[in-house]
C-alpha cells in the first residue's frame, strides 16, 4: 500500500477533469498514417473507454470495450449519501468477479473495506485508523477469520509554521518500508516529491519516484520534471502551454539520458476544447486520442 495521508472522499467525481453536466464520455484512440504525404487517421489502438456520469457528476460505471466493441472490462459505482464511494463491482467480459464495500465515519474518513473475490469466494477486510489530524497512521489487513495478516504504519512530520506534511514514513509488520518526502513554495504549492526505498542507497538526484514541478505565478504548472520510476531510466521533462483562459494546449515532453543528452526526438501533444473548455482532442504525431462527451 501506498504511503498516503488519508482516505476521504473517494468518489470518482470528475475524473476526467471535467467541465459541465456531463453524462457521457467516449475515448478512443487511433493510429496517425501518412498517404501520399497527407496525415490521416487509421486504425483504433487499444480498447475503448465510456465513463458514465450520474445528475451529481459522480462517475457510475466504467467500460472497456475491444475494436470489435465487444466488453472486456466493466466497473460500477455507488455512492452513499454524503457521496462517499460505498461500493465498486469489477466484471471480466461481463462476469462479476469482485466486490468491494467500503464504511465511512461521520466526517468521510473511510473506517474499513470489505473484499470479496467471486471465482474462488474469499473474502478479506481492511481496516484503518487515523490521528488527530484525519490522517491515516495504522492499516490492517485480515483475512476472511479475522486474522490479522499484515499491519501497515505511517508517521508524519509536518513544517514548523504551517501545517504541511513535509515527510511521511512506512513501516509493514515492523519494518522500514519507505520514506516520501515533500517540498512546498511560498504559495503552498507542491514543487519536489520523492521517496527512498529501504532497498536503495543512492544520490539525491537519483531517488525514487521523483517529481519536480515549475509554478507560474498564479498558480500554473509550467514544467515537470520525472525520474526513478519504475522501469524508467531517463528524466523526463515536460512544458505546458496555456491559452488564455488557462487550457492546456501544448505539451512538449523530452526525455534525457544520465549526461542531459536527449535520447528520444522530443514529443509534442496539442489539445482541441469544445464550447464547455473540455478536450476532446488530443495528438501527436504518431497517435490521436478522440474524446466524445454526451452533456445533461
Amino acid at each position: 500500500m501506498n504511503t498516503q495521508f488519508g482516505l476521504r472522499t473517494e468518489n470518482f467525481k470528475n475524473k476526467n477533469y471535467l467541465n459541465g453536466r456531463v453524462k457521457l464520455v467516449t475515448n478512443k484512440k487511433y493510429g496517425i498514417e501518412f498517404k501520399f504525404g497527407e496525415r490521416t487517421i487509421g486504425n483504433q489502438v487499444g480498447f475503448t473507454e465510456r465513463y458514465e456520469l450520474d445528475d451529481e457528476g459522480y462517475v457510475s460505471q466504467i467500460t472497456y470495450l475491444d475494436s470489435l466493441g465487444k466488453e472486456v472490462e466493466r466497473y460500477e459505482f455507488g455512492y452513499d449519501n454524503n457521496n462517499n464511494l460505498k461500493e465498486r463491482l469489477e466484471y471480466d467480459r461481463g462476469e462479476l468477479i469482485e466486490k468491494i464495500k467500503y464504511d465511512y465515519d461521520s466526517i468521510g474518513n473511510r473506517t474499513k473495506s470489505y473484499l470479496s473475490f467471486i471465482p474462488t469466494s474469499s473474502q478479506s477486510q481492511t481496516d484503518y485508523l487515523y490521528d488527530e489530524s484525519n490522517k491515516v497512521v495504522v492499516v490492517n489487513f485480515l483475512d476472511s477469520k479475522g486474522n490479522l495478516i499484515q499491519r501497515d504504519k505511517y508517521s508524519y512530520q509536518f513544517e514548523d509554521d504551517k501545517n504541511q506534511v513535509i515527510k511521511s514514513i512506512y513501516h509493514s509488520n515492523g519494518e522500514l518500508n519507505s520514506e516520501k518526502y515533500f517540498e512546498f513554495d511560498n504559495r503552498g504549492n507542491l514543487t519536489v516529491e520523492y521517496s527512498l526505498d529501504k532497498l536503495e542507497n543512492v544520490p539525491f538526484s537519483k531517488r525514487s519516484n521523483r517529481v519536480e514541478k515549475l509554478f507560474s505565478t498564479n498558480g500554473l504548472v509550467m514544467i515537470t520534471t520525472e525520474s526513478g520510476f519504475s522501469g524508467m531510466n531517463y528524466t523526463q521533462e515536460t512544458i505546458y502551454h496555456y491559452d488564455s483562459i488557462n487550457n492546456i494546449i501544448r505539451e512538449e515532453i523530452t526525455r534525457f539520458k544520465e549526461n542531459d543528452t536527449i535520447f528520444v526526438p522530443p514529443i509534442e501533444f496539442e489539445y482541441v476544447y469544445d464550447d464547455e473548455n473540455n478536450w476532446v482532442q488530443k495528438s501527436n504525431s504518431s497517435f490521436i486520442e478522440i474524446r466524445e462527451i454526451e452533456y445533461h
